[in-house]
């Protein structure tokens, strides 16, 4: 995939469509818009195969905005990453068609992951740090956008059992993925 990135910006350029300073923005803004564009069709598929399109397309409405500010593990590489999300796409449909929760358990969850995040969200990794600024900046975000969610659950909880079991699984894996993250950075640290 790098080689046809470096290509297409490489003729944007010759065609004075990108200057050769922006060239490596541009490289790496088109790399990360495949790479979400093969994401996408790979949770459309999952969910079109299995019948839960409704359910995954709640999910990723209602993980990508925490995800991008909560922080949390991520994998060594580009295929890791891939590998993992569709493992978690695949685990989100399992639970969705297969697991039934009571009230009672939700908010047990619920209050687990939702204490998860505010103590350890958002986790830098050690690829990108985070400054000062953007940890308050993050925090700030990702509190107002599971505030937002949190009152989606409890309407939906009156309303639409499916919608709010969505957004909470999605709360769920924000949360494990900040805690793995935690976990993989302490291991870092000791090694």
């Amino acid at each position: 995939m790098d080689a046809m990135v470096t290509k297409i910006v490489g003729n944007f350029v010759e065609k004075g469509i990108v200057s050769k300073k922006n060239k490596n923005i541009y490289e790496f803004g088109i790399k990360q818009g495949i790479v979400i564009i093969i994401n996408l069709i790979t949770i459309l598929l999952i969910g079109l195969i299995s019948g839960e399109l409704w359910n995954l397309t709640i999910f990723t409405i209602s993980y990508l905005p925490l995800r991008s500010y909560a922080g949390g593990y991520h994998a060594e590489s580009e295929l890791g990453c891939y590998i993992f999300s569709t493992l978690m796409i695949i685990a989100v449909v399992f639970a969705s068609k297969f697991i039934v929760l009571d009230f009672h358990i939700v908010v047990v969850i619920l209050g687990l992951a939702v204490s998860v995040l505010m103590l350890f969200a958002p986790l830098e990794d050690h690829r990108k740090p985070l400054d000062e600024m953007e940890v308050k900046v993050y925090r700030r975000k990702l509190r107002g956008r599971l505030l937002v969610e949190i009152l989606i659950i409890t309407i939906g909880m009156y309303y639409w059992n499916g919608l709010f079991g969505m957004v909470v699984i999605a709360i769920l894996a924000i949360a494990l993925m900040v805690l793995f993250g935690w976990i993989n950075k302490k291991r870092r640290v000791t090694r």
